[in-house]
């Protein structure tokens, strides 16, 4: 009597990629900005980032290519965000971080502005560590990282109208937090009549 012959199951996709030096080093720059982008700059933003790449290392073996090398660690990235936060969170105190804006120190122009949106930037950041870490990640990813309701919400795991939610109320929670400072509440203004802007461009469009 013949065997059958069974059909064995093909072995798991296997990504094929070189994590050489040059490989590492763009990955490293992506996982850096992106902490930057949701924390801010710290102290211990190195040590975020040492820790991050080495979360990737173990997971790498888990790499499946659905999404691109920089993704993927990007994404480790943003988990490692979510927990420094809620850590932070959890200990941060109250007080008063802010000190009186010298607009007399800059020199006009472009320079000015671009002292005048770092110092604002530095704000929100230091303020943003007096808001949920959840809704944190949402504003730092729809602000700082220009990405979409959308892409947000596939990176976070959460559907649109929970990423709005949490927007629309870190924003809020800014504003009400920042009522002694104008340069936040401007900063805030602006973008969002810029998103009205926008959003009207975007249906005329659709319209024609």
């Amino acid at each position: 009597m013949k065997s059958q012959n069974f059909n064995k199951p093909s072995p798991p996709f296997e990504v094929q990629i070189q994590l050489d030096r040059e490989t590492i080093e763009k990955i490293v720059m992506k996982v850096r900005y992106r902490l930057l982008r949701i924390l801010g700059p710290r102290t211990d933003i190195e040590d975020l980032v040492q820790n991050t790449m080495e979360q990737f290392l173990k997971a790498f073996s888990r790499f499946r290519g659905d999404c691109g090398i920089e993704n993927f660690a990007c994404s480790i990235a943003l988990n490692m965000a979510r927990k420094y936060l809620r850590k932070q969170h959890l200990i941060s105190r109250f007080f008063d971080l802010f000190t009186e804006f010298d607009e007399g120190q800059s020199s006009g122009g472009e320079q000015d502005t671009e002292v005048f949106e770092k110092e604002v930037l530095r704000r929100i950041m230091h303020l943003l560590d007096r808001v949920a870490p959840k809704k944190r990640m949402v504003f730092c990813m729809y602000y700082f990282e220009g990405k979409s309701i959308a892409e947000i919400s596939s990176e976070l795991g959460i559907n649109s109208e929970t990423a709005k939610v949490r927007l629309f109320h870190s924003r809020k929670e800014l504003m009400r937090l920042s009522v002694k400072d104008p340069y936040i509440k401007e900063w805030l203004e602006m973008r969002t009549f810029k998103q009205d802007e926008d959003k009207e461009e975007k249906r005329g469009l659709e319209d024609q």
